[in-house]
């Protein structure tokens, strides 16, 4: 779709001005990616106008970060490993038919609802992968409800697999 492939787009833009950051140079940047020096150029362009802020200082030396640019990287970079954590979870989840689930809990939502969450979730899928995150005491409301759709999520998911259990 037109929305699938601009985020594509955009995600292959900040992978570029990284590899810039990293490699201090359009020049060095464009040659480990295998682009050219134009093509790399103007992608950082188009990202800075998207941003609506200048990134680098381009000069015949290389490619120095700005302030802003600086500040962007940083996110740039951890939004970049996070991506590539999911694409590595969703790789293992067609592999061992396990994959992650994330629970958010306070501490009276963890005490109460998490063992039995826990149990049933091991019965129903013993390869998949549990992170717990705690939450403060004030998001307990929150956690209940992520909680209460994750539950219904596993009745559905149980379901199907029973349906299609039953239909082979």
């Amino acid at each position: 779709s037109r929305i699938t492939r601009r985020v594509v787009t955009q995600l292959h833009r900040i992978e570029q001005f990284i590899a810039v950051a990293n490699a201090g140079s359009i020049r060095g940047a464009a040659r480990s990616l295998g682009l050219s020096q134009p093509a790399l150029t103007r992608s950082l362009q188009q990202l800075e106008a998207e941003l609506g802020v200048q990134l680098m200082h381009r000069s015949v030396r290389g490619a120095s970060l700005t302030v802003a640019g600086s500040a962007f990287l940083a996110r740039a970079r951890a939004a970049d490993a996070e991506l590539r954590l999911g694409a590595d979870e969703a790789r293992r989840s067609m592999d061992d038919g396990g994959g992650l689930v994330t629970v958010g809990l306070g501490p009276a939502g963890a005490s109460v609802l998490l063992p039995e969450f826990i149990t049933t979730l091991r019965q129903q899928r013993p390869d998949t992968r549990i992170r717990l995150v705690e939450h403060a005491a004030g998001g307990d409301v929150h956690a209940l409800l992520l909680l209460q759709h994750a539950r219904e999520r596993l009745l559905v998911e149980q379901a199907e697999l029973e349906q299609v259990a039953a239909e082979a």
